[in-house]
């Protein structure tokens, strides 16, 4: 048994459960920034299960952006795989920016489930991310409620945002990972089972929805990070009950994913029908440099309760830098 990347070595993980606990791993952001580095193993199905679903006519089922979980497609998660706990932390991000954000080579292939792959491309470059406004550089390098600053401050236990996907991607690369599929993150929020919540879910913890509000009612706010809770856009991760073993997959930031966004039932990507997809990493290659990448989970500046389901797609050009997108890493069992 091995895994990939080759650098995220086995630590005495064996069988295949719905999750094993948290474990530490030998990745360089770990050695240097243990805390919140755990890692889950994720076991799946080997069945068809549907991504995404209708919604339902229901009070909470509204949103000013668009729902794009609809119509749903069958798919197969054939690879077991392993993923961060937690949100990339600002300490965690730390060590590749001192480490001078190494790139993979052009043309490098990242290996995916199913014998996928994506490909560096040439002129891709990690860039660091937009610092908070009390930095004291050009506007167009910071932004408020971005916790990044050149020197350690107050949110090192945050997640990293502001980061864009290249950088989010080098990361995870250089960290022994990848970004996860969609489809790997959509089978751990909604369907994976877990002794506290039904399978299928609607979010994380169950189908009750939270509550939004300007703040929301306290009993949302024990949730999950949403619609600035605690009047902020984010919250140190970790502090909400998990699924899993894994936090924050709804709430505090949106998580970037790895596959290109496409609509469901209508493309190559997500065909619906038969045959069903086998460890699907939609990819575009002959598309333009920012076609649009997926954004999974919603973050601390969602205002519906539908903006955080587990079936929620969101998408954003990869250049595009905000404090309501961050990211996880994952890798693949072989």
């Amino acid at each position: 048994m091995r895994w990939a990347p080759l650098a995220a070595a086995v630590l005495g993980l064996t069988g295949c459960p719905s999750w094993d606990g948290p474990q530490r791993f030998h990745r360089p952001s770990c050695a240097l920034a243990p805390e919140g580095c755990q890692s889950v193993t994720v076991g799946v199905s080997e069945e068809a299960f549907n991504l995404g679903a209708e919604l339902p006519a229901s009070a909470w089922a509204v949103t000013d952006a668009g729902y794009f979980g609809a119509p749903a497609v069958a798919v197969v998660l054939d690879t077991d795989f392993e993923i961060d706990a937690h949100e990339v932390t600002v300490a965690r991000f730390r060590t590749f920016w001192d480490a001078g954000m190494p790139a993979p080579a052009d043309g490098a292939s990242i290996a995916y489930p199913g014998g996928a792959s994506l490909a560096w491309q040439a002129g891709w470059a990690p860039r660091p991310p937009l610092l908070g406004a009390e930095d004291v550089l050009t506007p167009e390098d910071r932004q408020a409620d971005c916790n990044w600053s050149p020197n350690p401050q107050g949110a090192e236990s945050r997640p990293i945002n502001c980061v864009d996907w290249v950088t989010a991607l080098a990361f995870c690369v250089w960290d022994g990972s990848r970004l996860p599929t969609e489809t790997e993150w959509e089978w751990l929020a909604r369907d994976l089972p877990v002794t506290q919540a039904p399978s299928p879910r609607w979010w994380p913890w169950g189908d009750a929805a939270p509550e939004p509000g300007s703040p929301p009612p306290a009993s949302t706010c024990r949730l999950l990070q949403f619609s600035r809770c605690a009047d902020a856009v984010t919250l140190s991760v970790g502090r909400f009950a998990p699924t899993g073993g894994v936090y924050d997959l709804a709430g505090n930031v949106a998580e970037w994913a790895a596959d290109d966004f496409d609509t469901y039932g209508s493309n190559a990507c997500w065909p619906g029908g038969t045959p069903v997809p086998v460890d699907p990493l939609c990819r575009h290659p002959d598309g333009p440099s920012d076609t649009p990448r997926v954004v999974r989970g919603g973050s601390g500046l969602s205002r519906h309760a539908v903006d955080v389901a587990t079936t929620a797609r969101a998408f954003a050009i990869p250049s595009r830098r905000t404090p309501g997108i961050g990211f996880r890493c994952a890798r693949s069992r072989l």
